[in-house]
């Protein structure tokens, strides 16, 4: 799934749910208390620091009608048992957002949200006008109207509709929404209505599908002054993507997606990294070309891909990357060839010992070592047995090549890159402990505290482990899910149960502010996995090569599960341990 220009959270984790019992209803009116029609309103929930914390109505804009209402319905939430509760208690405090021609920006704080809410909208008038006036370059009819926005230039404020593709691998921009007022005067002139207090710069954002798809210009702080501001819309590029999947292999690869992303030149970055929006996505099979006449300057990525028909592994990529410049039409091509193991190998050896889940050598084992192509197909470089000591032979071994290695069907702690000192093959490795194996009785270090923690200082309680880090984007939902249950869990459980989280961060210092965001740190144990990262003690035991990461261990100390933390912990426990009453 393309990250688009709004939100880090996951859209595949949210679909639209069937019931139409409303979530809020936002009434939006003017000073004198009369209703505004036509205005736009978005309603999403605020995390604990006070950011975007999650999309929460199906769609996620919507327009007031005659009688300034706009009435918001749920998603679903796949990863709740109880939505109502993860909605509502989860985020206590939403956020809504309303614009309206002739009208300022709204955002306004809903404290304590309930179902069913109606929550009353002012809009202001006043404000400073500014003129923008666009220069139409493009070779095509200005569109009247034209989809056009002005927004600040962070995350939290560009809007975007979005549309889910077919396997819910991409989120296709429609339509960006203006965070001020835009009103037509003339041909290609518009006023847009500014805070008196606006100084700092905006981006001019044009999208509008058949004309121009993702125009950026930066309204700087002496054009606000002013209150007048001219661009000049360039020329739309064409561009021919041609793509040939023939010879993918259906028993490997399922469910092929082409695919275009867009960095706009003066897009906003994230730690200096463009933000990309997906303009187009489609199911394809064997050779074809598709074509696009109305996309601006700027870098684009386009790529076939495809999810590995076992539903494990690494999905399939097929990509270029390329830019769009001076008008000029441009032709990709995307052909998939299959990978030839031989490009993998070269005269290295190494040999590593493996120590199995039960803590002994894994004598006469089969094992592969693999590594991934550019298109993220694995390929087994070699195939052998440990011998009597449990040590594995590697050998025809290349440079600069990215391995894993796997061991009687498992994955290993073992991953290396011949000729890097930071990533060098390692002499001893251990196979994964997965469900039914007993737990690595690893020393877990606290975060504040010299005392280790061995899990064999827990027999006899339940054990959920949450493996994560702060620099880790995906691992923030399941720790503020956490945060919310723990409380109720200490009392659901008594004192049967052990929440645990670990963190693979380089080193303490960011974990304690990090989890006192949440509001995760006054309650469970906090640990550190070691200095190394990936390559912790705690990691390398437990095989963590990915996160967020789970498991829960019995109180004989034995894995009962292991996977992504996505659902209610308190549901996980109650599962395997029976409701306490």
């Amino acid at each position: 799934m393309r990250r688009c220009l709004l939100l880090g959270w996951s859209l595949l984790l949210l679909s639209a749910w069937g019931a139409q019992e409303p979530l809020i209803v936002v009434e939006v009116v003017n000073e004198l208390g009369e209703p505004v029609s036509g205005a736009y309103v978005t309603v999403y929930a605020l995390a604990k620091d006070g950011q975007i914390g999650s999309q929460i109505a199906d769609p996620h804009w919507r327009t007031t009608d005659a009688n300034g209402k706009a009435i918001f319905t749920p998603l679903k939430l796949d990863f709740a048992d109880d939505p109502d509760n993860w909605m509502f208690k989860s985020y206590p405090k939403w956020e809504l957002r309303a614009v309206a021609v002739g009208y300022l920006p709204l955002k306004q704080v809903i404290e304590q949200p309930q179902r069913g809410t109606t929550v009353r909208a002012v809009l202001k008038r006043g404000g400073r006008p500014l003129t923008l006036t666009l220069r139409n370059e493009t070779g095509k009819p200005l569109p009247e109207p034209l989809e056009l926005a002005v927004c600040e230039p962070n995350l939290d404020t560009l809007f975007e509709e979005y549309e889910v593709a077919p396997a819910l691998r991409w989120v296709i921009t429609r339509k960006v929404y203006s965070q001020f007022s835009i009103e037509p005067i003339g041909e290609g002139r518009y006023r847009v209505l500014l805070p008196e207090s606006q100084t700092e710069p905006l981006l001019v954002i044009v999208y509008h599908a058949g004309f121009l798809r993702g125009f950026y210009a930066t309204l700087d702080a002496e054009a606000i002054r002013r209150g007048e501001a001219t661009f000049t819309l360039p020329k739309a590029h064409t561009l021919t993507i041609r793509y040939d999947v023939e010879r993918v292999d259906p028993k490997l690869f399922k469910n092929l997606e082409l695919g275009l992303t867009g960095f706009s030149q003066r897009a906003p970055t994230v730690e200096g990294i463009p933000i990309g929006w997906a303009v187009f996505a489609k199911p394809v099979e064997g050779k074809g070309e598709v074509r696009f006449d109305d996309l601006p300057p700027g870098e684009y990525l386009a790529e076939v891909s495809g999810f590995p028909a076992s539903g494990e592994g690494a999905l399939l990529n097929v990509r270029k990357r390329f830019e769009l410049r001076d008008g000029q039409s441009q032709i990709v091509e995307l052909v998939y060839n299959p990978p030839d193991p031989r490009r993998y190998q070269g005269d290295r050896e190494h040999t590593v010992r493996l120590t199995g889940a039960d803590g002994k050598p894994a004598v006469r084992k089969p094992f592969r070592l693999t590594t991934n192509t550019e298109a993220g197909e694995t390929v087994v470089v070699q195939e052998g047995e440990t011998d009597d000591a449990g040590r594995a032979h590697l050998k025809q071994l290349k440079p600069e090549v990215f391995y894993q290695l796997e061991v009687d069907g498992r994955p290993t702690s073992v991953s290396f890159v011949i000729g890097r000192d930071d990533f060098a093959p390692p002499n001893e490795g251990y196979i994964a402990p997965q469900k039914g194996d007993h737990a690595p009785d690893v020393p877990l270090q606290p975060v504040e505290g010299d005392k280790p923690l061995r899990l064999s200082d827990l027999r006899g309680k339940w054990v959920y482990i949450d493996f994560w880090a702060s620099w880790c984007g995906p691992c923030r939902m399941p720790l503020a899910m956490l945060a919310e249950e723990l409380p109720n869990l200490k009392t659901a459980h008594r004192n049967r149960a052990v929440v645990l989280t670990v963190s693979i961060d380089d080193s303490t210092e960011p974990i304690k502010p990090y989890l006192s965001q949440l509001g995760l740190w006054e309650h469970g144990g906090h640990y550190w996995a070691g200095e190394g990262g990936w390559r912790s003690p705690v990691a390398q035991r437990f095989v963590v090569f990915s996160i967020p990461q789970a498991v829960l261990i019995d109180p004989n100390g034995v894995i009962v599960w292991r996977g992504y933390p996505t659902g209610s912990v308190a549901a996980l426990l109650s599962e395997h341990m029976g409701r306490v009453k």
